[in-house]
């Protein structure tokens, strides 16, 4: 039989430890410093050189256009080269709208319109200054230009990152541009594009329908339209046939001539006319009371003020006549005519805003939408106040007032 398996010998000693080996080459360091300044943040290298990034995030790789119109172009709607156009255009996809513009207003990004721009490194097309670029709604950016950049029928937005001069450019979209005007009689009104968007006539209506005329000075003759008036003492006011006086004032219309409805018309609340374009010429109307609001806000039944319309103002929960003039569109307190026989409120404003003391104290501008059968929404001025007003008021359909048109 095998024998018995022998004992293990003692472990060995730990041999003598080895030499180091030669030390390495120092290897460069990469960063002197990594700050953050604000969104901004700021890495410097030991070579010298500075790079500064954003730290929000807005993905603009991937650009593009939303047309406004069906046929698929962009319409840059003015009036003469003293105008600007907003130019919206949809950046997809990104977080936040504003991000973008965050970052042109901190100098990180550089925003630029270049039209009939074949792509190239250079920029060879013509440059578009861009006045301001705002947020939207629903990651809308807004680029306001000047109208006298828009000469082109395409365009491009490019989009560089200031800092690592990194380019990018847009799909080219269309521009078709549209001069708005407004004839009517063989006559060309002023037209202003307000803060609501929206282009509205400057003047008054002096239009006569073919067939019909003016009512003499003396009212005796019921024809529905009626001359302007002129101040003739402190109280009292007289009508004018002065042609200059005509254009600058308009006349005065009844409702059943304003809105072409000779026949007349049964008005209800919150009712709009079932054709608003009245004596205004085709694609033009007379605005209708929820329009109206849109552009002033203000509202003498309560419940219908918007305060989001551009021109209301809050504090004060009215709209200003000066400041929404400044804009152009030129409401003044002329009068109107009360029941068919007279001139309304002959007391003139003498204590009121410099620049309409001695006019009337009240107008009536008509809009399309009724408030019950015998009365119809208007735009109305109040001219006794220290701050003379516009308002979305009423007025009965007996009156005579004065019609402004606005662009379907």
């Amino acid at each position: 039989a095998p024998g018995a398996d022998g004992k293990y010998g003692a472990d060995g000693k730990d041999g003598a430890d080895g030499k180091d080996g030669a030390d390495g080459k120092d290897g460069d360091a990469f960063f002197k410093s990594v700050t953050i300044d604000g969104n901004k943040l700021i890495i410097e290298l030991v070579d010298g050189n500075t790079y500064v990034l954003p730290i929000y995030s807005v993905n603009v790789s991937s650009i593009s256009f939303i047309p406004d119109y069906s046929d698929g172009a962009f319409h840059a709607e003015y009036l003469n080269e003293e105008e600007t156009v907003d130019i919206p255009f949809i950046i997809l996809p990104m977080e936040a709208a504003d991000s973008l513009v965050q970052g042109i207003a901190n100098g990180t990004y550089e925003a630029e319109l270049v039209f009939n721009q074949v792509k190239t490194k250079a920029l060879t097309g013509e440059v578009a200054s861009i006045t301001n670029i705002r947020a939207g709604k629903n990651d809308e950016i807004i680029v306001t230009v000047p109208v006298k950049d828009i000469t082109a029928n395409s365009a491009a937005l490019y989009i560089t990152n200031a800092v690592s001069n990194h380019e990018i450019i847009s799909s080219f979209f269309n521009i078709r541009k549209e001069k708005v005007t407004f004839t009517l009689g063989g006559e060309e009104y002023k037209v202003v594009k307000m803060k609501d968007g929206r282009f509205w006539t400057a003047e008054n209506l002096r239009y006569i329908p073919d067939g019909m005329s003016v009512s003499a000075t003396d009212f005796s003759t019921k024809t529905g339209s009626w001359h302007p008036v002129v101040t003739k003492a402190h109280k009292n006011i007289e009508p004018s046939t002065d042609p200059e006086i005509i254009k600058k004032q308009g006349y005065f219309y009844s409702y059943k001539v304003a809105f072409n409805k000779p026949e007349g018309y049964t008005f209800a609340l919150n009712q709009d006319i079932d054709e608003t374009r009245g004596i205004c010429p085709e694609g033009w109307h007379i605005p209708t009371c929820a329009e109206a609001i849109a552009l002033v806000g203000k509202c003498n039944d309560k419940t219908l003020t918007d305060p989001t319309a551009p021109y209301y103002n809050e504090t004060d929960s009215r709209c200003d006549l000066a400041e929404i003039n400044e804009d152009g569109i030129n409401f003044l307190p002329y009068s109107y005519i009360n029941n068919g026989k007279s001139y309304g409120n002959r007391v003139m404003n003498t204590a009121g805003v410099e620049a309409y003391q001695g006019m009337n104290s009240m107008d009536y501008y008509y809009t399309s939408t009724g408030r019950s059968a015998t009365q119809v929404y208007s735009l109305m001025i109040n001219n006794v106040a220290a701050s003379t007003t516009l308002a979305v008021g009423f007025q009965n359909l007996t009156f005579g007032s004065h019609v402004r048109c606005i662009k379907d």
